[in-house]
């Protein structure tokens, strides 16, 4: 049960962070901006993130896609707390890719320990 609540919850917050880069919604322009990022590549992280959350959902059946889903997952994450890092941006600005990476790769061993 615990796998099954934590894939959707984890799969639905990066299809919407996702959905948001994809689409370039202001906050995300404005997070590009800041982080130096090309909004090309703010779109590819987007897709990734959408086409990754998409794998981790299909994980609840398909174990070892869970396994796959997550580790990029928490990958992208990864490199979201270093580009905040690398301009020095405020902590309020890493939390929401800190909390989903934990919860990513807790996600990630749940899959790979089961």
């Amino acid at each position: 049960m615990t796998l099954i609540v934590l894939s959707v919850l984890v799969a639905a917050a990066f299809l919407a962070a996702g959905a948001a880069k994809i689409r370039l919604i202001p906050m995300m322009l404005s997070t590009a901006r800041r982080l130096g990022v090309p909004y090309r590549q703010m779109r590819l992280i987007g897709v990734l993130e959408v086409v990754f959350a998409v794998v981790t959902f299909l994980g609840i059946w398909i174990d070892w896609l869970g396994s796959l889903g997550t580790l990029v997952l928490t990958l992208i994450a990864a490199g979201a707390i270093i580009a905040h890092a690398r301009v020095a941006d405020a902590p309020k600005e890493v939390i929401a890719p800190a909390v989903l990476g934990i919860l990513s790769f807790i996600l990630f061993l749940t899959h790979l320990y089961q």
